[in-house]
């Protein structure tokens, strides 16, 4: 911007100095066409009277006038030269007047960029000194607020849920006594060596025929308890989101469950009474039943019919040509019709 503002001054004077050179040079060339024409009327008139073509006028002018002119245009080019000068120091004078408001700002922006220099060293310096102490101390706070935080939540979390399922178990526990509980244990473990003694291959996982022996009596006796709490403070959002679509308008849908389905480990046992205990069989059934199944393709990749019979006679027929046909000829001039 400052560059713009001088280069505007120096454009404002150099007009000013062209606008004055030509005024004088206007003034001057008005002067030097009226002498010119002094000049001329009066070598007319001195040449009329030299041959006689009329009477010599009796003016003021003389031969010499035009002489008297010379001090005056004289005067008139001192005047132009010393406006000239007078111009010329002008503008030497406003250059110079620029030169050093641009060295003074020049040096102002130099001071103050050292000033801030320094203003910003020594606020940094002075936060080095405790910057260490302060991240240390944040640190702590940090940590001691997490640790608040998960022991205020641990602790709601056994009243609301833990002391609440605990009840349950303890009430259970007590009602059984521990001469009651080893009884039924041995009473289990004989019908287990009994079974396993009577079968001579012995007792299978997978294989579970109840009317011979069910290893599974032993889970009527497992304790039950109701573990369902609805402000459970870990799954705070969880729930929140899941009542606030149960309430929206509409039909709620169930999340769709990802991957392929497979037989409940619940249903191992009983895999004669589900389909894929007797996949196989219903299988053979349907192929037995329907003719679905049958192709008349030979699934075969290197041995299979070749030509253009069998071409032909698995493609479709293509159009109909007329041999002999040109254009402009209908087909009963082909004869083809008759």
């Amino acid at each position: 911007m400052l560059n713009g503002s001088i280069s505007v001054q120096n454009e404002a004077l150099r007009q000013q100095l062209v606008s004055d050179a030509l005024g004088m040079s206007q003034r001057a060339s008005a002067a030097t066409l009226r002498s010119t024409n002094t000049l001329q009327h009066t070598q007319s008139d001195l040449t009329a009277v030299r041959y006689g073509r009329r009477a010599p006028i009796v003016t003021n002018r003389s031969p010499t006038a035009p002489l008297a002119h010379a001090p005056r245009q004289r005067r008139n080019a001192e005047d132009r030269e010393r406006a000239r000068a007078e111009l010329r120091e002008k503008y030497d004078e406003e250059q110079e007047r620029i030169k050093r408001g641009l060295q003074m700002r020049r040096e102002q922006q130099l001071r103050d960029e050292e000033e801030r220099f320094v203003r910003l060293y020594n606020e940094l310096m002075m936060e080095e000194e405790d910057f260490v102490s302060l991240v240390k101390e944040y640190c702590v706070l940090d940590d001691e607020n997490r640790r608040r935080k998960q022991e205020a939540l641990c602790r709601e979390w056994h009243e609301k849920v833990f002391n609440k399922v605990q009840r349950q178990i303890g009430k259970q526990l007590r009602a059984l006594s521990s001469h009651e509980i080893a009884e039924r244990r041995r009473k289990l473990y004989d019908q287990f060596l009994a079974a396993a003694n009577s079968k001579e291959s012995g007792l299978f996982r997978d294989i579970i025929i109840e009317n011979e022996y069910d290893p599974m009596l032993a889970h009527a006796y497992t304790i039950k308890y109701n573990s369902h709490v609805d402000d459970d403070p870990v799954k705070l959002e969880i729930n929140k989101a899941a009542r606030e679509t149960q309430e929206l308008p509409g039909e709620f849908k169930e999340k769709v469950q990802l991957g392929r389905a497979t037989l409940k480990p619940t249903m191992w046992d009983k895999l004669e009474a589900t389909p894929y205990g007797r996949f196989n069989k219903m299988m053979a059934a349907s192929k037995a039943d329907h003719g679905t199944f049958k192709t008349s393709l030979v699934m075969d990749h290197y041995a299979f019919d070749r030509g253009k019979d069998v071409a032909d006679s698995e493609f479709p027929k293509g159009k109909r040509t007329f041999p002999g046909w040109q254009p402009g000829k209908t087909l009963h001039d082909l004869g083809s019709f008759s």
